[in-house]
């Protein structure tokens, strides 16, 4: 019992590394890394042991790493320069998020039940938070922010919460939102919480988090439909239908409700933004960081394709873009957001292949648990890794620990599935 309260609080521990401590980054040998990457590591200490015994169910993650790893040591063997290998420590501590979530998972026998509170509880409170932020700063004038870079975010009404940008205080939500959605479909009892989650993700405006929202609903769409085909006896999704309805009449009313407000206090760059998602011709023109964006991504393109060896193995881990090209006095030297142009550029082709081949891997197993038996839980794992991709596409998501926490939590539920749906089956 003892035992098992111990990884408990470990777990609420990495909870609260992955969702709460997104804003305070500290430097290591030129590298950013968040507190959140120093907590998983000094947890990931206490179970190097368990986690080497299930590395049989853990592969993926050791070989991923040894990729990464892989491509840096050639980087530094042609360019006689060893100091790039410290820039491993936010990869290996991302990898280590993952592997520790499935054995604390484990060895505390937290249900997918209680996952999904987790969830939802740490969702709302975000939610909420923001929702704070937003009142008081709009009607008392008073900024509640951790850092300069925050202040500055809420100063033009975008709420980052307890994360670095308002943008990833966006995904977050949006994570929240998805993974909690099944669990509204079947527990109406949900419904306050996640409309809270909800209205505070709509004043956030994060767009690409919002385009894999829909991308997600969408699937669910299809998901709904597989089933009907394939058990359309036994299947009846009235209700969870009904129950969707519903969540998007308040959200359209609040969405109204919202965009009357930034109206209302003259907030011109949030209904830019938001009208920008949906004109192109509007953000080329009035979006100042398209240009930045677009410039990166070129950039990023030009520097792969200049050698054969980048194609193949990559620049190395945390190699910087080697320009003169400045944009707005700042000099562009990361490769772009793009998750698949991102991974390209550190590791080419073989950590493309490396990368992709699980999350996708796991994606379709939990679509195949949940047909077979009916499990919203399943459903949320699969929506979570589909929100989470199709966000990377656009920006930084994969970076943070909560990428990692969801999917190393979705390894092990996928491993022991038949502890849990066999059942209820």
């Amino acid at each position: 019992m003892h035992i098992s309260k111990s990884h408990r609080i470990n777990f609420l521990l990495l909870l609260i590394g992955s969702f709460l401590l997104n804003f305070i980054q500290i430097d290591v040998s030129g590298q950013a890394i968040f507190i959140s990457n120093i907590l998983i590591i000094i947890i990931g200490l206490f179970y190097i042991k368990a986690i080497l015994a299930n590395i049989g169910s853990m592969q993926w993650y050791f070989f991923l790493f040894f990729s990464i790893f892989l491509s840096t040591l050639f980087a530094c063997l042609r360019i006689d320069d060893y100091s790039l290998l410290i820039s491993l420590l936010l990869p290996l501590s991302m990898i280590l998020g993952a592997l520790v979530t499935f054995v604390i998972i484990k060895r505390a026998n937290i249900s997918p039940n209680e996952f999904t509170l987790y969830i939802y509880k740490f969702g709302v409170f975000i939610a909420v938070f923001t929702l704070l932020q937003f009142v008081v700063f709009n009607i008392f004038g008073i900024n509640i922010s951790f850092t300069e870079i925050q202040h500055g975010q809420v100063e033009i009404n975008r709420m980052p919460a307890f994360s670095f940008e308002s943008d990833v205080n966006g995904k977050m939500l949006g994570i929240s939102i998805i993974f909690t959605l099944p669990l509204y479909l079947n527990n109406p009892k949900a419904f306050k919480g996640l409309l809270i989650i909800v209205i505070a993700f709509i004043l956030v405006q994060t767009r690409s988090a919002i385009i894999a929202i829909v991308v997600c609903i969408l699937f669910m769409a299809l998901l709904f439909s597989l089933k009907l085909l394939i058990a359309s006896k036994r299947f009846k999704p009235v209700k969870e239908f009904a129950r969707l309805f519903k969540l998007f009449g308040w959200v359209s009313v609040f969405s109204f409700i919202a965009l009357s407000i930034f109206l209302v206090i003259g907030n011109t760059y949030i209904i830019d933004r938001f009208s920008g998602m949906f004109n192109i011709q509007n953000t080329v023109s009035s979006d100042v960081s398209y240009l930045y964006r677009m410039t990166d991504i070129l950039l990023t393109i030009e520097n792969i394709m200049d050698d054969r060896f980048n194609w193949v193995f990559g620049q190395g881990w945390a190699s910087k873009l080697f320009i003169t090209t400045f944009f707005m006095g700042v000099d562009i030297e990361d490769p772009a957001g793009s998750l698949i142009l991102f991974i390209l550029y550190y590791g080419g082709l073989v950590l493309v292949s490396v990368f992709f081949y699980y999350p996708f891997k796991l994606m379709l197993q939990a679509i195949r648990i949940y047909v077979r038996y009916n499990s919203y839980f399943y459903m949320s794992i699969f929506l979570s890794i589909c929100f989470m991709l199709t966000v990377s596409m656009m920006g930084s998501l994969w970076n943070k620990c909560i990428f990692w926490f969801l999917l190393g939590a979705s390894t092990f539920y996928i491993k022991y599935f038949r502890n849990y749906v066999v059942a209820s089956a």
